[in-house]
């Protein structure tokens, strides 16, 4: 390994050291809800034409891999572990309803699916597949958690990027190298490889809020990171040398990498003490996570004062920067992630009674003429107080959690508002915290669009019960194939 004292060496310490048994029980339980929320999504997805086409294309690579062949969630594909890795990848991401980390990214998938892939592949225990996703996501997020984004230089001017999502392979390679048990110089080798493997920056190029209607990609290539992570850890396993100590590269490296450095002391802070899969934001709709406190203020708004959409002459959105210039343009909706990203229309949905689950972006919905009507009343515009608390917070912690949010409704010759600083699905205390229960009822109602109602009760039971199974491949993937 060389130096113990570097970044590389302490993280690659933690997961390589770290048992079911020495996980907190918070951890466990928080692990556990993160892979039903996530493989609820991907299935919530299944039946679009993208996601039919991953599928398709899974199933053309083949397998078997590692060991026997995994299963693409929601069908009756059997591939390799790599394969199924990247197409449940993209399923867990295609509705933009998956956990939100730090109010940036969305790694969940980089850590259940490649885990499920292998613990289906090799036969493992439930026990196994909660760990190798901890700490999975553990690895990865503190690296992304880490990436710094904005700085102030030594002329006191500030530096910024608008960020990148590459570290995701480094969150699969490290739940594939827990299943693999590997030995910490094959961390570091796959560490290395899934850093030279990452993708470019090109999120800010390709995203749908900035091209509407034009393709089915989304803001960060997910699939491509699957497979290249978990190619990263089967050469690894195999002997394959990588860049050693990649967590200590020069910070050449992470400008290259999409940001203007990593903060190790960011990386390392109560490194085993603080985990953060327990640091998550689980989404109630589905929708981009920056629109949900519009979403959120404005259903609460509808309902205690009972304003049907007729009643409704014009809607103002206060929030942040970022969600002003993404979300808020009105255009008429051409395909699901055109619905991802835009608050007029998802509160037009929401206006006309749609939970913003699953069924929302279907072509229906897409081109319901009340929902753009309703649009055409909504305006988005900058909060007085946001851009000042965000920028706080991103110069001490490098993240923001805290944003700023007021909608106002006209009806009715009234002026209704209401505002928030967090939103339902933030882990930060019991009022915003989705419990147990709405964490199954968000996966009950993503799952029926791929399984059979008996399919969605048991394999739910079974996800939030996985630390009894012993053997993933026989007693929960068969409840997640297409019957």
């Amino acid at each position: 390994m060389g130096d113990e004292t570097t970044a590389t060496a302490q993280l690659i310490d933690l997961i390589h050291d770290i048992s079911f048994d020495d996980l907190p029980t918070r951890v466990v339980h928080d692990t556990k809800r993160l892979i039903a929320d996530t493989v609820g999504c991907a299935l919530g997805a299944r039946h679009y034409a993208a996601a039919r086409i991953v599928a398709e294309v899974a199933a053309e690579m083949g397998g078997p891999g590692a060991g026997a062949p995994a299963t693409v969630v929601g069908t009756t594909v059997k591939a390799s572990p790599a394969a199924t890795t990247a197409a449940n990848m993209y399923l867990g991401n295609y509705l933009d309803a998956d956990d939100t980390y730090l109010s940036f990214s969305h790694p969940g998938v980089a850590a259940v699916f490649p885990g499920l892939a292998f613990a289906e592949s090799v036969g493992l225990s439930g026990e196994a597949l909660i760990t190798a996703v901890a700490l999975g996501y553990e690895v990865g997020c503190r690296v992304g958690g880490a990436l710094e984004f904005i700085r102030l230089t030594p002329a006191g001017d500030i530096e910024a990027v608008p960020g990148c999502l590459g570290w995701y392979g480094f969150s699969v390679a490290g739940a594939v190298g827990k299943l693999l048990d590997f030995t910490p110089a094959q961390y570091n080798n796959a560490f290395g490889l899934a850093g030279w493997t990452a993708p470019i920056e090109t999120g800010q190029f390709f995203a749908p809020v900035l091209r509407p209607g034009k393709h089915m990609l989304k803001y960060s290539p997910v699939s491509s990171m699957g497979i290249n992570g978990v190619m990263a850890a089967q050469l690894a396993h195999k002997g394959f040398v990588g860049e050693q100590n990649i967590f200590d590269a020069p910070e050449e490296f992470w400008r290259a990498f999409g940001t203007v450095g990593l903060n190790r002391q960011r990386l390392l802070a109560e490194l085993g003490e603080t985990w953060q899969v327990s640091r998550t934001s689980f989404k109630p709709y589905s929708a981009c996570r920056y629109g949900h406190p519009a979403i959120a203020l404005f259903t609460k708004l509808i309902r205690r004062h009972e304003l049907e959409p007729q009643d409704i002459d014009r809607v103002v959105v206060r929030t942040f920067e970022r969600g002003v210039n993404w979300l808020g343009p009105t255009y008429a909706p051409e395909t699901p992630s055109d619905l991802q990203f835009s608050i007029p229309m998802a509160l037009g949905a929401a206006a006309h009674g749609s939970d913003l689950g699953p069924s929302w972006q279907d072509d229906e919905s897409i081109h319901d003429p009340r929902y753009l009507a309703f649009a055409r009343k909504v305006v988005v515009e900058g909060h007085p107080d946001s851009g000042k608390v965000i920028f706080e917070q991103m110069l001490a912690t490098g993240r923001f959690t805290r944003i700023p949010n007021e909608v106002q409704i006209n009806a009715r010759g009234k002026e209704f508002s209401e505002s928030c600083e967090y939103v339902w699905g933030d882990p930060g205390s019991d009022d915003t915290r989705m419990t147990d229960d709405q964490v199954k009822d968000k996966y009950r109602t993503y799952a029926q669009a791929a399984l059979s109602a008996a399919q969605v009760d048991q394999s739910l039971q079974v996800m939030f019960t996985l630390d009894k199974v012993n053997n993933v491949a026989k007693e929960l993937t068969p409840l997640l194939q297409q019957e």
